[in-house]
């Protein structure tokens, strides 16, 4: 079950900002991350080179891998702290220019360099940057989930007429939503593109909400920087501005870890892009934050098989899900995936793998376990998670 895959929060200011009359359209291009979760890429433009980045409207500065920064030969400006969900980290800071998003120029602008294999984890092979919200500062845009298309300008705001606009927060630059979970008192989430999966709270929210709840099936993945553990459950009922979610799986943060500050302190949790596949989201920040979405009552989401994979190839198990199908199958971790619906996985990356299985209910894995025989496994998605009410 897919829990988070990029970064959360980057403690860093910025100036890169569409121009006010700029307007585009480009592909999202769906990168699988889990058995529930996807991230948005673009393709996007800098200094004339093609560049495949993760959008990620939870980030407060785009990001630039070292390999990426030297070959442009950009140019360094200072060193700053950046807080991300594996913790506080040090990253150089340098200039950008020359950056399109489609046919839209970007205002000049900074971006923290920092090394995205380890930062962001094996689903986001191949990509050696991101976007944060701030490019998307004083436009409207349109994240047509559904359609997987992204509309800046203009042309969001054409399409948004027919959507309900309600009140949008933005804080230091990023994106804030109330969301009622169950019958508890709103509290603020980040709407997050760089959330591949459903719902996260954030540690310090998680402990007053877990206090008197049973134990969960958790685990704990290594990515962003460190190892993160996360407890599960479906929430009931979840509430937000114009839509309503029923069983939504959600993860929340345990274990202690050093001091975050910056919205992990501030903020519940993340709302991610699994949430909304199937649907249109709105953001316009030209001038009263307004937030449209096109789906009152948003479809349940598929369940999941209950592991992770890491970034080797062939792939192995990175992690398995207490009371989840493959735990209950007897899958360990380490064990080598052979085979996925019959495809040898000799070639492939996770995210081929998870792309395979997106839309599939049941099906067929083949898996070597050190010198034992290869062991076929049939797994059905299940919403296994215990029902957080």
């Amino acid at each position: 079950m897919d829990r988070r895959t990029a970064i959360a929060c980057l403690a860093a200011g910025t100036t890169l900002a569409l121009p006010t009359r700029a307007q585009a359209a480009v592909p999202l291009l769906w990168r699988h991350t889990g058995d529930i979760g996807a991230l948005a890429l673009i393709d996007a433009t800098l200094h004339a080179r093609p560049w495949r980045v993760l959008l990620d409207t939870g980030a407060s500065s785009a990001v630039v891998s070292p390999a990426l920064t030297r070959d442009l030969g950009l140019t360094l400006i200072d060193r700053v702290r950046v807080a991300t969900l594996g913790g506080v980290q040090q990253a150089d800071r340098v200039r950008l220019n020359e950056l399109r998003i489609g046919d839209a120029p970007v205002a000049e602008a900074t971006a923290l360099m920092l090394d995205l294999a380890l930062l962001l984890g094996p689903a986001l092979e191949g990509v050696d940057g991101l976007v944060g919200m701030p490019a998307l500062r004083g436009a409207a845009c349109l994240f047509d989930f559904a359609q997987r298309r992204l509309q800046l300008g203009a042309e969001a705001a054409a399409a948004m007429k027919d959507m309900q606009g309600l009140p949008l927060r933005i804080e230091a630059g990023l994106p804030v939503i109330d969301l009622r979970l169950g019958d508890r008192e709103p509290a603020p989430f980040l709407f997050d593109t760089g959330n591949a999966g459903a719902l996260v709270v954030f540690e310090h929210h998680a402990r007053r909400l877990l206090a008197q709840a049973p134990t969960l099936p958790q685990t704990t993945v290594r990515e962003l920087g460190g190892a993160v553990t996360a407890q599960y459950a479906l929430i009931d009922r979840l509430d937000g501005p114009g839509f309503t979610a029923r069983e939504v799986p959600a993860a929340f943060e345990s274990g202690a870890r050093a001091r975050r500050g910056g919205h992990f302190d501030r903020l519940a949790g993340s709302v991610g892009s699994a949430l909304f596949r199937s649907a249109r989201v709105g953001l316009d920040s030209r001038a009263s934050p307004l937030w449209h979405i096109d789906r009152a009552t948003l479809p349940t989401l598929a369940g999941g098989f209950g592991f992770a994979l890491d970034g080797s190839r062939p792939p192995q198990v990175a992690a398995v899900i207490d009371g989840g199908p493959a735990a209950r199958a007897g899958l360990a971790l380490g064990s080598r995936l052979i085979s996925v619906q019959g495809q040898s996985t000799d070639r492939l990356a996770a995210h081929d793998v998870w792309r395979a299985l997106d839309g599939l209910d049941d099906a067929q894995f083949e898996w070597s376990r050190a010198e034992a025989s290869p062991q076929h496994m049939a797994l059905r998605r299940e919403r296994f998670f215990p029902a957080l009410r």
